[in-house]
């Protein structure tokens, strides 16, 4: 079955060559300049320091085509630093490295608190639009 979209009014050039036309208000421009793209932590199965702590964490399997999966999320091991760099926040997209090529899902706050592991990248807006 084909989807049929409502055709926008006006189109423009994207200057990217694959891209093609895209509707007149659309804006198109490297990923870099609109968000923060962060590689989730490797595993790591021990603490390395008295201040460490065990957290939940999504790894690939938990980004699904429907959504975020939360039947097999696990803990492991995070420093300060990784808690603060890693941790998930409302909006944040995260795009799985395994898989399927490009599937990604939105966090909604899910859990109360969630880091994640390198085979995600969180892609994070630098500013609100």
């Amino acid at each position: 079955m084909v989807v049929q979209y409502k055709p926008y009014s006006e189109y423009k050039v994207s200057e990217v060559e694959w891209l093609g036309l895209i509707p007149a208000h659309w804006h198109s421009t490297k990923i870099k300049y609109g968000y923060a793209i962060t590689l989730g932590k490797m595993l790591q199965k021990e603490m390395k320091a008295y201040t460490d702590e065990f957290k939940p964490y999504l790894k690939a399997i938990n980004i699904q085509p429907q959504g975020i999966w939360l039947d097999s999320v696990e803990n492991m091991w995070f420093s300060q630093s990784d808690m603060r760099s890693l941790k998930l926040l409302n909006g944040d997209v995260l795009i799985s490295e395994g898989g399927d090529v490009g599937r990604a899902a939105i966090w909604r706050s899910e859990l109360p608190e969630c880091y994640i592991q390198n085979a995600i990248n969180r892609a994070r807006p630098l500013r609100s639009r």
